[in-house]
């Protein structure tokens, strides 16, 4: 199960990504997020993929816990993901600068709020 875990993680400490700082506090800013998202590179696909369905998982964890309200469908795959999160990104491009693990979550709590 470890294994699992280390994977997506390497990848990210791995894989370059734009040479904007984030935040303090943040790994990777909304920016640079977009970016991972958009390119053609499979490896950024897989990082896009990869930090998205961990930002699902832990706010499934937390929804779990009754901390937040975003309830993410079981059946909504990292592709799906994608396209909510780059086509909010692309919408407000303002949003970009925020820390993208703020920036994704709220943007899957404006898709999949509770109902």
């Amino acid at each position: 199960m470890l294994h699992l875990l280390i994977a997506p993680v390497a990848m990210l400490t791995l894989t370059p990504v734009a040479d904007t700082q984030p935040p303090i506090g943040a790994y990777l800013t909304g920016k640079q997020l977009y970016e991972q998202c958009t390119a053609d590179k499979e490896t950024s696909a897989s990082v896009c993929a990869g930090y998205l369905m961990g930002i699902a998982d832990a706010l499934d964890f937390a929804r779990s816990m009754g901390k937040q309200t975003q309830c993410i469908p079981k059946d909504a795959g990292p592709s799906q993901l994608r396209d909510v999160v780059v086509g909010a990104l692309r919408a407000h491009p303002d949003q970009q600068a925020l820390p993208a693990a703020q920036v994704s979550s709220e943007i899957f709590g404006a898709a999949f709020g509770c109902k």
